[in-house]
């Protein structure tokens, strides 16, 4: 048996990338034969009556299977249950190396009415199960971006950048925080390992020249710095 005489403290990271939705289906489109994207509408947080989160399913097995599985004709909304992750791909812009993140879904099935559940009869009631809008992010801070409004130096929010691994790939999902997460953030430092959970939050902006724009952020429950030596 090979002795380890050091080892990366990386590598030991219990890495996390998860988002769970559960809600309607209010659109769906191709961009591509192997690619479906899926608008939710799930319950929203704070002064939002619903936020609306897309996601991407990819390869043609899957995909062709949803489009014929789900409709969006006549209202009739198809709800649903997602299991993801928090994808980011890097681009090169005309303003430089940018990083965008998608959520990227895994699974997805219908949900069933809270009479089906505790009778485990299908196709009775009309009671929707919750809606659910929740992420989960372990892993190691890479960047910690306080935000300013213009001309002022008080802080608003901060954006943690966290490193994941998820089935062999790298990603760098951002939580941005508000409120009492901001002071908690603004201690992390590069480097350490953070938890965050969150909910996905979608906001449509009036851009300069008065078109609008379609947000998505991964706004944070909680962040907290975990402690290498005390995890299991």
């Amino acid at each position: 048996m090979e002795e380890i005489i050091a080892s990366n403290p990386q590598n030991n990271i219990p890495y996390i990338n998860k988002f769970n939705l559960t809600g309607s289906v209010v659109h769906k489109y191709r961009p591509r034969p192997d690619v479906i994207v899926l608008t939710i509408a799930v319950k929203g947080h704070e002064l939002h009556e619903a936020d609306y989160p897309n996601v991407a399913f990819y390869g043609q097995e899957i995909v062709d299977s949803i489009d014929k599985s789900i409709s969006v004709e006549g209202r009739n909304y198809a709800r649903v249950h997602i299991e993801g992750v928090i994808q980011t791909t890097r681009r090169e812009t005309d303003e430089g190396v940018r990083f965008f993140q998608s959520l990227v879904g895994s699974k997805i099935y219908r949900t069933q009415t809270q009479m089906e559940q505790l009778s485990g009869k299908r196709g009775l009631g009309t009671h929707k199960a919750e809606s659910e809008n929740t992420v989960c992010v372990l892993g190691q801070v890479t960047n910690v971006w306080p935000m300013t409004r213009a001309g002022s130096d008080r802080v608003i929010g901060v954006t943690v950048t966290i490193r994941t691994q998820t089935d062999g790939r790298t990603n760098f999902p951002r939580i941005v925080c508000f409120n009492t997460n901001v002071p908690r953030a603004l201690a992390l430092k590069p480097g350490e390992i953070v938890c965050a959970t969150a909910f996905m939050e979608t906001t449509n902006r009036n851009r300069p020249d008065g078109s609008r724009a379609r947000y998505e952020s991964a706004v944070a429950t909680e962040i907290v710095k975990v402690d290498p030596d005390t995890q299991s």
